[in-house]
């Protein structure tokens, strides 16, 4: 019955998190890509310095010449490696971009009351494990991620675009978009969530799906590159 009933609390606030982004300003984006274009809207009240940092590489065309380095069927598409390229940026702006933090509220996404033992961890440690005992905010505070719960953080719902990196704190340029329809709740907490495609979709499908190597990287001849950004 207790289990039910944090389910319950969670459901609501996932519920509440997706009724708030109705209220969220929104900048759009299109990438128009070798595939089709793909258009987003970012929200940059939820993540406010790194929705800046995204629309600033977007205006300047930065992103241009890159592509989607990384596609993995059913998971997520990657993007937005400034040292691939087509027409290398000098090194100097490339290095301007160094390591933001996180802007991620635990408590918007639910984190401050799941329980790791009913969290994706939860099957993959003992029963007599003491972490299952924490709530994933504790569990990822032991990681070394922070939270600000002030934001209004999104999850890593289908469809969404977040920041990628693989350690707290490290945020640059590189960003996904989450191609699995029961979306990526594994990242929740670690990846911040900047806005959602809103048209485009089906080339999302298109490049997730593109033949890649054993490191996921779409073969030379038929990657999707971006040819252009446009900010709204």
């Amino acid at each position: 019955m207790k289990s039910r009933h944090i389910l319950l609390i969670l459901i609501l606030m996932v519920a509440f998190s997706i009724y708030a982004q109705g209220s969220l300003q929104t900048v759009k984006v299109t990438f128009e890509t070798t595939y089709g274009s793909i258009t987003l809207e970012i929200y940059p009240e939820a993540a406010p310095n790194l929705s800046q940092r995204f629309l600033e590489l977007c205006r300047k065309q930065h992103y241009t010449g890159t592509y989607f380095h990384f596609v993995d069927a059913g998971f997520i598409i990657a993007g937005g490696d400034l040292t691939i390229r087509e027409e290398p940026l000098e090194k100097d702006i490339i290095d301007s971009y160094d390591k933001l933090p996180d802007e991620i509220s635990a408590k918007a996404l639910g984190l401050d009351m799941l329980l790791v033992r009913n969290s994706y961890l939860g099957k993959h440690l003992q029963r007599e494990d003491p972490t299952r005992r924490l709530t994933m905010k504790a569990f990822l505070e032991s990681q070394g991620y922070k939270f600000t719960d002030s934001l209004p953080s999104i999850p890593n719902d289908y469809g969404y675009l977040a920041m990628a990196s693989n350690q707290p704190n490290s945020n640059r340029t590189q960003f996904f978009i989450v191609t699995a329809k029961e979306g990526a709740p594994w990242l929740n907490g670690k990846n911040t969530v900047l806005g959602k495609v809103i048209e485009g979709m089906d080339v999302v499908h298109i490049i997730e799906s593109l033949p890649h190597d054993e490191d996921n990287n779409p073969l030379p001849e038929q990657r999707a590159t971006i040819l252009n950004t446009i900010v709204e």
